[in-house]
């Protein structure tokens, strides 16, 4: 599991789900989706720290950093290792001193040609972020 500092800016909700906006490290956007709202969950408060999760098969690599595409969450990194296997490929992705690892197929890795060193977008969609209190 992949894990971020956070600190939260904003909240939209709607029944019981919230739309939660944050800042990371190096002041970048995330936003995540969460079946809570502010009346359900007391530490949903803009100025709250809190932990910011996604798994490594949920971590999308894009070489081009002007991606048209609906998911929000887009972090540039620079790729410091990669494990190419026979089907999937592991790629170690460096983001402001903290190693962020996806999980690809190992076709995708050869179709994008993706090498070590590279500056690329780790891009994460907003309903596969999740977030906990950082206490």
């Amino acid at each position: 599991m992949n894990e971020l500092p956070g600190i939260i800016t904003e909240i939209r909700s709607s029944d019981n789900l919230s739309l939660v906006q944050m800042t990371g490290p190096g002041d970048c956007h995330l936003s995540a989706l969460v079946i809570d709202t502010v009346e359900s969950a007391n530490w949903l408060i803009p100025g709250k720290k809190v932990k910011v999760s996604f798994k490594e098969i949920e971590v999308m690599i894009s070489p081009d950093p002007l991606l048209k595409i609906s998911a929000q969450n887009r972090l540039p990194c620079q790729i410091k290792s990669m494990k190419v296997g026979v089907l999937l490929a592991q790629v170690e992705l460096l983001f402001h001193e903290i190693m962020i690892t996806s999980i690809i197929t190992a076709n995708a890795c050869r179709l994008l040609n993706l090498q070590e060193n590279d500056a690329v977008l780790a891009v994460i969609k907003t309903n596969e972020i999740s977030i906990a209190p950082d206490d």
